[in-house]
Protein backbone atom coordinates (compact mmCIF):
# COMPACT_ATOMS: atom_id res chain seq x y z
CA UNK A 1 0.00 0.00 0.00
CA UNK A 2 2.72 2.47 0.96
CA UNK A 3 4.68 1.69 -2.22
CA UNK A 4 1.59 2.53 -4.29
CA UNK A 5 1.09 5.80 -2.42
CA UNK A 6 4.81 6.63 -2.76
CA UNK A 7 4.56 6.01 -6.51
CA UNK A 8 1.43 8.16 -6.82
CA UNK A 9 3.08 10.96 -4.83
CA UNK A 10 6.17 10.82 -7.07
CA UNK A 11 4.06 10.90 -10.22
CA UNK A 12 2.02 13.84 -8.96
CA UNK A 13 5.16 15.77 -8.04
CA UNK A 14 6.44 15.30 -11.60
CA UNK A 15 3.08 16.35 -13.09
CA UNK A 16 2.92 19.42 -10.84
CA UNK A 17 6.46 20.42 -11.85
CA UNK A 18 5.46 20.07 -15.53
CA UNK A 19 2.39 22.23 -14.89
CA UNK A 20 4.58 24.86 -13.24
CA UNK A 21 6.74 25.01 -16.36
CA UNK A 22 3.67 25.13 -18.63
CA UNK A 23 2.24 28.00 -16.59
CA UNK A 24 5.53 29.89 -16.84
CA UNK A 25 5.45 29.49 -20.63
CA UNK A 26 1.76 30.36 -21.10
CA UNK A 27 0.68 33.79 -22.23
CA UNK A 28 -2.94 32.94 -23.01
CA UNK A 29 -5.19 33.90 -20.11
CA UNK A 30 -7.83 31.21 -20.76
CA UNK A 31 -5.23 28.47 -20.95
CA UNK A 32 -3.50 29.80 -17.84
CA UNK A 33 -6.75 29.58 -15.86
CA UNK A 34 -7.22 25.96 -16.96
CA UNK A 35 -3.66 25.14 -15.93
CA UNK A 36 -4.20 26.85 -12.59
CA UNK A 37 -7.32 24.75 -11.90
CA UNK A 38 -5.47 21.56 -12.84
CA UNK A 39 -2.57 22.58 -10.58
CA UNK A 40 -4.96 23.14 -7.68
CA UNK A 41 -6.62 19.76 -8.26
CA UNK A 42 -3.27 17.94 -8.34
CA UNK A 43 -2.00 19.76 -5.26
CA UNK A 44 -5.15 18.79 -3.36
CA UNK A 45 -4.72 15.17 -4.43
CA UNK A 46 -1.04 15.26 -3.43
CA UNK A 47 -1.95 16.65 0.01
CA UNK A 48 -4.53 13.88 0.49
CA UNK A 49 -2.05 11.16 -0.52
CA UNK A 50 0.58 12.54 1.85
CA UNK A 51 -1.98 12.62 4.65
CA UNK A 52 -2.84 8.96 4.00
CA UNK A 53 0.85 8.08 3.89
CA UNK A 54 1.47 9.19 7.49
Amino acid sequence: MNEDIDRQIGELEVEIEALNHAMDDTFFVDNYEELEKEMQRKNNLLRELRRQHV
